[in-house]
């Protein structure tokens, strides 16, 4: 869009404060009227005479009606308007219909849209309740695991220890049976 001419107020006139000319208003809104017309014009372009903001009623019936004798057509001229008028009825009405069909199917979509979002939330809060019990099932299973080991590592020291002290016994046995047949030099190579 161009940049909006506003017109150029004469300042050289004094005037007492607060009385400014009502003409720069009125002009203004003509204007502004002109850019918004030209503004939709270029959005919605459009050959019907009767959409044109320079719309004149006088020079449209002297194009119907151009002289006297033509008066006498004026039935079917005003039939041809009434059929006219009725086809713009029937495409507003279907206009809004449409409007009211997209306005009921963008509803429902949206309804739609917040009950997947419900279900969507709702199947994120079951996950995280699912992951939840299984951090925590993890847990005890760890802790459990570390039991175990702890077991195991006692288990082993016990075994070996009972495996040490089963040797022990058998070379004390083994000393006791040379000390008693004096076979010293025997023993003293089982205490090397």
């Amino acid at each position: 869009f161009a940049p909006f001419p506003w017109p150029r107020l004469d300042l050289s006139v004094s005037r007492p404060f607060g009385t400014m000319s009502r003409e720069v208003p009125e002009l203004r809104r003509e204007q502004s009227e002109q850019l918004i017309d030209q503004a939709i014009a270029d959005v919605l372009p459009s050959a019907d005479p009767f959409e044109s903001p320079s719309f004149d009623v006088t020079a449209m019936l002297n194009q119907y009606f151009p002289n006297e004798l033509s008066l006498t057509s004026i039935e079917t001229t005003c039939d041809r308007l009434a059929v006219k008028m009725n086809e713009l009825d029937i495409a507003i009405l279907q206009a809004v219909e449409l409007q009211s069909s997209e306005g009921e199917a963008a509803k429902q979509d949206l309804e739609r849209a917040n009950r997947s979002v419900s279900e969507l939330v709702a199947n994120l809060k079951s996950i995280q309740e699912k992951g939840e019990a299984t951090e925590s099932m993890v847990h005890d299973i760890c802790r459990d695991i570390q039991t175990l080991d702890f077991a195991k590592q006692n288990l082993t020291t016990t075994i070996i220890a009972l495996r040490r002290l089963n040797m022990l016994e058998n070379a004390i046995e083994q000393l006791s049976e040379m000390t008693g047949a004096r076979a010293y030099k025997e023993a003293a190579n089982l205490l090397q």
